[in-house]
């Protein structure tokens, strides 16, 4: 069987370097001609269109984003990406009259806890209110009718022809939904199991509330069917990731500093926010890391349960370290370029997009005083007292281990 267009799905969780990943995709996804799925959709509309999920290049039509009352104003990307995804999985397989339905109702999100991709806090506390209107939205089904299979239009309709890319994947709900894309033996868990909610000053903050709503179903689309799905793609998984306490660090000062509101948060949701950073400023560095390492070792285990299990067909699992990323870029960027040769795009377009992107990134791991303030590997060793990074190993060493960080 002749290989089939290449499938990236980019695995990043938060604060691991997923702004760059941003304007890194947005480039990448110009250079291949691939269609780019992405909470961060809204700079590339005119004027921004913040309930878009999707590049223009995908071709779809009306809003793709779906608002809850606890995403903080954030909404969340999940559903449509993967039913779009699925849909275009379906015409490139020319699955003909066994085509699976791909609903494209809306889904309740039960899960609201994982919906702020882009604005994920380090408070804990629950937001409320919904998008900037002060309201929950339904998810627009505009654009999104199945097309016909076997329809030599198929794939150009999604905007796939040559590929696509879903990412970064921040937050174990987006996470799951991709697994369940990939032509798996198994199912993944829709719904991660209840854990210790986010921390704030050592204390638990709203456990009961979070823990409900994590053990409920999300109710995501099923894996697709290994048939379906096995020719369809040539699969590319980047599994990124960074120094768990590294990640802690840049958090405790990301979200107690730097880290914005939604876009279109309400007065209320601004309010939390404000709440959420006081919270994070009124500890110390170790007394977060330490609060918060459960939920980020929960946030990792869908990434840890694709370290565990044996690659799927037509599918390479890429390993990518937040290290190499910032300090030897040009290697870390012609790996993986080199995971991409083999599909349909052509060894000229890869060498003129390295090129590009080199000239385009030379410069990015340059600490800018805000956003970026200190990008260099190591940085817990400065901050945290020794007990916290025995203490944080320790009680978290299955993590620590399968990354490769002991």
């Amino acid at each position: 069987m002749a290989a089939g267009p290449a499938a990236i799905l980019f695995f990043a969780p938060h604060k691991t370097g997923s702004t760059f990943f941003t304007a890194f995709m947005h480039d990448l996804h110009k250079q291949l001609g691939m269609c780019w799925y992405t909470d961060s959709a809204a700079f590339m509309y005119y004027p921004k269109d913040h309930s878009k999920c999707s590049s223009p290049s995908c071709g779809h039509a009306g809003q793709e984003k779906a608002y809850s009352p606890d995403d903080r104003g954030w909404g969340d990307c999940t559903h449509f990406t993967s039913l779009r995804i699925r849909e275009a999985t379906a015409c490139a397989s020319g699955a003909g009259g066994e085509q699976p339905a791909v609903s494209s109702r809306m889904i309740s999100r039960t899960d609201a806890a994982d919906a702020p991709q882009s604005g994920e806090g380090g408070a804990g506390a629950s937001g409320s209110g919904g998008s900037g209107s002060g309201g929950s939205r339904q998810l627009s089904t505009a654009g999104s009718g199945q097309a016909p299979a076997g329809s030599s239009s198929c794939v150009g309709s999604h905007g796939a022809r040559h590929g696509l890319l879903w990412g970064p994947l921040r937050l174990p709900a987006a996470m799951n939904a991709a697994r369940g894309l990939l032509p798996q033996q198994r199912a993944p868990p829709l719904a991660p199991a209840a854990e210790p909610e986010l921390a704030t000053g050592g204390d638990i903050a709203n456990a009961a509330l979070r823990q409900a709503r994590r053990t409920a179903s999300t109710r995501l689309p099923p894996p697709l069917p290994l048939s379906l799905s096995r020719g369809a793609w040539q699969w590319l998984v980047v599994l990124h990731q960074r120094h768990p306490l590294d990640t802690l660090v840049s958090g405790y000062h990301s979200f107690g500093w730097t880290h914005p509101a939604a876009p279109g948060a309400s007065e209320a949701q601004q309010r939390q926010h404000e709440e959420r950073q006081a919270a994070v400023r009124n500890q110390s560095v170790d007394a977060y890391v330490l609060a918060n390492a459960a939920e980020l070792a929960r946030k990792y285990k869908p990434y840890l349960e694709l370290l565990r299990e044996p690659p799927a067909p037509h599918t390479r699992v890429l390993r990518s370290r937040y290290e190499e990323m910032v300090t030897a870029f040009p290697r870390w960027l012609s790996t993986l370029l080199a995971a991409l040769e083999g599909s349909r795009i052509y060894p000229e377009r890869l060498q003129a997009a390295k090129a590009e992107l080199l000239r385009a990134h030379a410069g990015t791991f340059k600490p800018d005083g805000k956003h970026k303030r200190s990008v260099l590997p190591g940085r817990y060793q400065r901050e945290l007292k020794p007990e916290t990074i025995a203490a944080a190993i320790h009680q978290h060493q299955d993590m620590f281990s399968l990354l490769g960080y002991t």
